[in-house]
């Protein structure tokens, strides 16, 4: 599920992990992009896995697993990025 880190968890992905749910995936990768227009600061990303893993649970998704990535600038997108 892909969230934009200047607008963290809105309608879109409520509704994107409700699907998820209901679909029993048990596995969420939450990529948490443009990471780059929020200066890679750390606690941008950290409220939204946050706020993202507590909904996903609610809803029955076992397992969340968020990155921080940059898909402009290719952070975190092929190979690890020393910027997250």
């Amino acid at each position: 599920i892909l969230v934009d880190a200047r607008n963290g968890v809105v309608e879109q992905t409520r509704r994107h992990a409700a699907i998820a749910a209901l679909l029993r995936v048990p596995h969420v990768v939450l990529a948490v992009n443009k990471m780059d227009l929020v200066a890679h600061q750390e606690t941008v990303f950290a409220t939204i896995a946050e706020e993202f893993t507590a909904y996903a649970t609610e809803l029955g998704v076992p397992e969340v697993t968020a990155i921080p990535i940059s898909a402009l600038e290719g952070d975190n997108v092929v190979e690890p990025s020393a910027n997250m």
